[in-house]
């Protein structure tokens, strides 16, 4: 982990909740979607290599490994990264025929893979993703058969002047150096990430919540959709609860917008306080039956920014004091743990700190729930590196900001 520490003076996106507290968690929440992790067996070469997509082609004497993996392991702050830049994953994967008889839709899903990846399942081409730290999801069912199935994943992490960033104080390794699960739903379910919660209105005394679902239909035919949506607090207590109801017709998305929830006597999250609570959604289809069901963070908190007294939260003014925090660990390069990323945040706090700048780019989810669990505001970046000029004197940054 590098860390640069400094005063944070621009703007911060504040984590608000990814995982539980307390004596329950999100883990603990039974559910209806199959995850499975994808994380182990897998084979590696960096290089290019024609035809690798191939379901039949023979990678014996590719390297074994586990994700997260970076071109550069093992990494110790050598001063760029190593051609060649291009490289390739392999993976088998079981499916069992009852997943395909009973129609379910089945989705492969990456934290992140630098720079640009093309996935590829039983030799065709799925999807193509340009960015190295963002996440992407591609529904394979179309791809799939029962019995062994196999993803390649080709992924060049050549400079390319049209994908940032172009430069910067950091190495951009290749890999695949995030999590990737596979996801099993039903035909009616919630979209990747398909929720945005808010908190409209906070005070001491009750906070109204504001719940957006994507719920898209991949069956045949129209669905009657119910979407019943609990706020529990950290001991799972229900403290919230609403239903709407929708029909939603073949192979469309629903955006179904929840205004009628109120939290009374609301835990507040703070650096001091970091108080989670979770949101569950469940979909019912025309059945009546439960078919899918997600959860979403929550922290009720108000952040308030005032040109001469600086930064409050919850009404109360804040001094933030923190650092910079990069994403690689010696050894790893950027291929780290989500346990590390939890170490690293544990070290800023115990510091002394309520504050992290990412730098430069987005994190890994699993370092977002570490801010939101431990108490620390999180200023999440999505930034472009570039050149001022031709003569290459100097990168420039310049940030977007979440606030």
């Amino acid at each position: 982990m590098k860390m640069f520490f400094r005063m944070a003076t621009k703007g911060i996106f504040l984590a608000a909740g990814l995982t539980a507290t307390a004596t329950w968690a999100l883990s603990d929440v039974p559910q209806l979607r199959t995850i499975r992790n994808l994380n182990r067996t897998w084979k590696f070469i960096k290089q290019d290599v024609s035809g690798a997509q191939a379901t039949a082609f023979n990678d014996a004497s590719w390297l074994s490994v586990n994700l997260p993996h970076s071109f550069e392991q093992p990494y110790w702050r050598s001063d760029m990264a190593e051609a060649p830049f291009i490289g390739w994953y392999r993976r088998h994967i079981s499916i069992d025929s009852s997943l395909l008889a009973e129609k379910r839709r089945i989705f492969i899903e990456f934290e992140a893979a630098f720079l640009v990846s093309d996935v590829c399942v039983n030799g065709t081409l799925a999807g193509t993703h340009k960015g190295g730290y963002t996440g992407f999801s591609y529904d394979i069912t179309q791809y799939l058969h029962s019995g062994d199935n196999v993803v390649a994943v080709r992924l060049d992490a050549s400079w390319n002047a049209r994908v940032a960033p172009r430069a910067g104080e950091h190495i951009f390794s290749g890999g695949i150096y995030r999590d990737v699960v596979l996801v099993i739903t039903a035909p009616l379910h919630v979209t990747w990430f398909g929720t945005f919660v808010s908190t409209p209105q906070v005070s001491a005394s009750s906070a109204s919540v504001t719940v957006k679902t994507e719920v898209k239909n991949d069956a045949p035919n129209s669905q009657s959709c119910r979407l019943k949506t609990t706020v529990y607090d950290s001991l799972h207590s229900a403290v919230a609860t609403g239903e709407v109801t929708r029909t939603i017709a073949a192979g469309m998305i629903d955006t179904v917008v929840q205004t009628n929830l109120t939290v009374a006597n609301p835990h507040l999250w703070s650096p001091a306080t970091p108080y989670l609570y979770t949101v569950s959604t469940e979909v019912h289809d025309s059945t009546g039956g439960k078919v899918d069901d997600f959860v979403s963070p929550l922290g009720i908190r108000t952040v308030r920014w005032d040109t001469d007294n600086g930064f409050f939260i919850n009404g109360e003014h804040l001094w933030l004091q923190g650092c910079n925090v990069h994403q690689d660990h010696a050894g790893w390069c950027d291929g780290t743990t989500n346990s590390g990323s939890y170490r690293d945040v544990k070290m800023v706090k115990e510091c002394g700190m309520n504050f992290i700048r990412g730098s430069h780019y987005p994190h890994d989810p699993a370092f977002s729930d570490a801010c939101d669990r431990l108490g620390i505001c999180f200023w999440s970046e999505m930034c472009y590196w570039g050149f001022p000029n031709t003569m290459g004197g100097g990168a420039v940054e310049c940030e977007f900001l979440s606030v």
